[in-house]
C-alpha cells in the first residue's frame, strides 16, 4: 500500500506526534533518573503516594516520608571502568609521540578529566546516552567539560546517519551579573540557549530571537567541527539517537522508599500500647503524652462491646514489621540480581572473602567492564578529536604548545585488583618471581612505600640478607637465648 496526498499527511502527523510524545517521555525519565541519583526524590514520592491515597496531600505531614539513595549506590557500584591508573597515550600512526602524551596528560590533569569521566561513566549507566562538550574556560585559560543528559539539550540528527549529530542546542542560565543579556533595555534576561553546528554558534533568547554575542559577532564556530562527543551504554539500534532509559532501578528505589515510609509509619502507629476507653466517662480523659481512643458501649447490642460498666485499658497491636522488612530486602536482592551484582559488591563486608571468591562473585561485572571498555575506547577517541580542536585553537592564540593535528588517542584500562588472603598472596608473589615477571626489588617496593626506587630496594634486600645470615650463624650458640634459671 502506497500512501499519497492527504493519507500521507495524516500518517506523517501521527508519526510526528508519536515521536514528540516519546521524546517528551524520554526527557522526563532522564530528569527523574538524574534527580533520584542526586537524592532529589521527595516530589516524585509525593506524586507516587497521591496515586495510592486519595487524601495524601492533606495527610502527608502526618506520615514522614522516608527516602534512600538506592539508585546512586547501584549506579556507582556498577560503574568501575575508570579506576586510578587509566593510561592515555598519543600516537601518530603506529608510533607514540611521548612529548604529545606528556602535554595531553598535563592538559587533562588540569581539567580534572579523570573525575569528569567517572561522572560520564555513571551518567551513561543511568540515562544510557550523554554528550560531553569540551570548551575553553576563559577565566582559567584552560580546557574544561560540560556533560549533557537527554533532558538538558536538543539535537539534530544527520539524515544519512541518525546516530551522527549535525547540531546541538542547550540551555544556560545567566547569573544576576548578566541581567541584560537579551539586549532589551529594562527587561532582565536570565535564561538563554546556545546553538552549535559545524559552522556556526550563537545565542537565542526564550522567544527564539538571536542574541548578539559581543565576543563572536559573526556567530562563527571557530573550531570547524561540532565539539560534542557522544557516549553510549551500548551500540545504538535503528534511527533513534537517544537510548531508551531503563526504569528498573528507579522503580525499585520508589518501591523501597514507599515500603520504608510504611515501615516507619507502622512502627509509630503500632509498636506501642494504645490507651483505649470503653464507654462514657463523663468528661475528658488523657494519658499524656498519648491520646485515648474512646469506644462507646452498645446499649442495644449494636456495638462490638456489650452494655456494661465503662472500662479503661492499654491494647497492644501486632504490627507486621518483619514482613515489611523482608519485602524491602527482597526488592533490593531483585535489583542486585537484575544488574548482575552481588549485594556484597557495594558493602563493607566484602573484605572478609578471598580475592578469588570476590572475583568469582563479580565475574558478570568483570565481563561487563570488558565490553564497556571496548565501547568507551571508541567514544574517548572521538572525544580526543574535539578536545584537540578546542585546545589547539586557543593554544595557538596564547602561544602555548599544541597537540599534533594528525594524532590520535590510545587508552589502556588498568585491571581491577581484589584483596587476597595471606596464602594467595604468597603463591602470587612466588609465581611472579619464578617466571621473572617481577624483580625482588620491585616486589619489596610493593610492600614498602617508603622505598622510592629499585636501587634503594636492592640495597635494602642485601642488608636484610646479611642480617639473616648473621642470625643463622649465631642461632645455635645461645647468644639470643634468655637464661631463665
Amino acid at each position: 500500500m502506497i500512501l499519497q496526498g492527504s493519507e500521507w499527511t495524516i500518517f506523517h502527523e501521527q508519526l510526528m506526534d508519536a515521536r514528540r510524545e516519546a521524546l517528551n517521555k524520554l526527557r522526563l525519565d532522564s530528569e527523574r533518573s538524574v534527580d533520584f541519583y542526586h537524592g532529589v526524590q521527595k516530589p516524585y514520592m509525593d506524586a507516587y503516594f497521591e496515586q495510592i491515597f486519595t487524601n495524601w496531600s492533606d495527610n502527608k505531614g502526618k506520615i514522614p516520608l522516608t527516602t534512600f539513595n538506592f539508585t546512586k549506590a547501584i549506579i556507582n557500584g556498577l560503574s568501575k571502568l575508570y579506576k586510578e591508573g587509566t593510561q592515555r597515550n598519543i600516537y601518530i600512526g603506529d608510533n607514540e609521540d611521548e612529548a604529545a602524551t606528556e602535554l595531553y596528560n598535563s592538559i587533562i590533569r588540569d581539567a580534572m578529566k579523570p573525575s569528569w569521566m567517572k561522572t560520564v561513566d555513571r551518567m551513561t549507566r543511568l540515562v544510557k546516552t550523554v554528550l560531553v562538550h569540551p570548551y575553553w574556560d576563559y577565566d582559567k585559560g584552560m580546557l574544561s567539560y560540560r556533560i549533557f543528559t537527554p533532558d538538558l539539550c536538543d539535537v539534530k540528527q544527520s539524515p544519512y546517519n541518525p546516530q551522527k549529530l549535525t547540531a546541538v542546542v542547550y540551555k544556560l542560565s545567566a547569573i544576576d551579573t548578566a541581567n541584560n543579556i537579551g539586549g532589551y533595555e529594562g527587561e532582565a534576561k536570565t535564561d538563554y540557549y546556545v546553538y552549535w553546528d559545524n559552522e556556526n554558534t550563537y545565542w537565542i533568547d526564550e522567544w527564539g530571537q538571536r542574541i548578539q554575542n559581543p565576543d563572536n559577532p559573526e556567530a562563527i564556530n571557530p573550531y570547524k567541527i561540532l565539539t560534542f562527543a557522544t557516549f553510549r551504554d551500548s551500540m545504538p539500534i535503528g534511527n533513534q539517537f537517544w537510548g531508551d532509559i531503563d526504569e528498573t532501578i528507579i522503580g525499585v528505589n520508589m518501591d523501597i522508599n514507599a515500603m520504608a515510609t510504611d515501615l516507619k509509619h507502622l512502627a509509630r502507629m503500632q509498636c506501642f500500647s494504645q490507651a483505649v476507653a470503653i464507654g462514657d466517662f463523663g468528661g475528658d480523659i488523657a494519658t499524656d503524652p498519648m491520646s485515648v481512643i474512646v469506644l462507646p458501649t452498645g446499649a442495644n447490642g449494636d456495638s462490638q462491646f456489650q452494655a456494661g460498666q465503662p472500662d479503661f485499658k492499654f491494647v497492644t497491636p501486632n504490627p507486621k514489621l518483619e514482613e515489611v522488612k523482608s519485602l524491602i530486602d527482597f526488592w533490593q536482592s531483585v535489583a542486585y540480581s537484575i544488574e548482575k551484582m552481588s549485594p556484597q559488591s557495594i558493602t563493607a563486608q566484602s573484605h572478609i572473602a578471598s580475592g578469588f571468591s570476590i572475583m568469582a562473585a563479580n565475574l558478570p561485572l568483570l565481563e561487563d567492564r570488558q565490553d564497556r571498555a571496548q565501547l568507551f575506547e571508541a567514544w574517548e577517541k572521538d572525544l580526543y578529536q574535539t578536545e584537540k580542536a578546542v585546545y589547539n585553537y586557543h593554544a595557538k592564540i596564547e602561544g602555548l604548545p599544541q597537540l599534533p593535528e594528525n594524532s590520535e588517542l590510545r587508552i589502556n584500562w588498568p585491571d581491577l585488583t581484589f584483596p587476597m588472603s595471606k596464602d594467595e598472596k604468597i603463591k602470587y608473589d612466588e609465581h611472579r618471581l619464578k617466571n621473572n615477571l617481577i624483580s625482588f626489588g620491585e616486589l619489596l617496593m610493593e610492600y614498602d612505600s617508603n622505598i622510592l626506587n629499585e636501587d634503594e630496594a636492592v640495597e635494602k634486600i642485601k642488608a636484610n640478607k646479611e642480617l639473616n645470615e648473621l642470625f643463622k650463624a649465631v642461632a645455635g650458640t645461645g647468644l639470643f637465648e634468655r637464661n631463665i634459671e
